[in-house]
């Protein structure tokens, strides 16, 4: 009777750790802005999907990532506000990318006078779950984007 006992123990304890962990959140870059084009450099806004996959709400309470435009790092990017995601819900995220013609000469102007680009990020996201504990995520992700339009189908 008690190795029954230690079983079902053993085995709803499996369970209950199963159900208690937490699929982080899915970062996407979504869009890019039309860059703003200067004498040394180019601003653009960088716009992330957020998809919560949990059956409760996650906060995102900032954002490190590296941009890749057509392979080429192009630099790195910060978002620090906070975004609230319902469980299985969406949000979206935004950051104001600062990009510097001396530091990838020839490069970056290049990319930024097309309409398409391959973007890739990777990074580190922070979040936490009903105000417990901040959790720190690795993500990558890539898109073929058209400037202020979007992912192509």
């Amino acid at each position: 009777m008690s190795r029954l006992r230690l079983a079902v123990l053993l085995l709803v304890s499996t369970f209950a750790a199963a159900c208690a962990t937490m699929e982080p959140p899915r970062i996407q870059v979504q869009r890019l802005g039309r860059p703003q084009m200067g004498l040394t450099g180019a601003t653009l806004e960088v716009t992330f999907n957020v998809r919560n996959p949990n059956d409760y709400p996650v906060t995102i309470d900032r954002v490190r990532y590296d941009l890749f435009l057509n392979g080429v790092r192009v630099g790195d990017g910060f978002i620090t506000q906070r975004v609230d995601v319902e469980p299985f819900g969406e949000a979206r995220m935004s950051s104001r990318f600062d990009l510097n013609y001396l530091r990838v000469p020839g490069a970056v102007r290049r990319i930024m006078e097309g309409d398409r680009v391959d973007a890739r990020t990777r990074g580190r996201f922070y979040m936490r779950r009903n105000g417990g504990r901040e959790r720190r995520v690795n993500f990558s992700s890539e898109a073929n984007l058209d400037f202020d339009r979007g992912p192509r189908p």
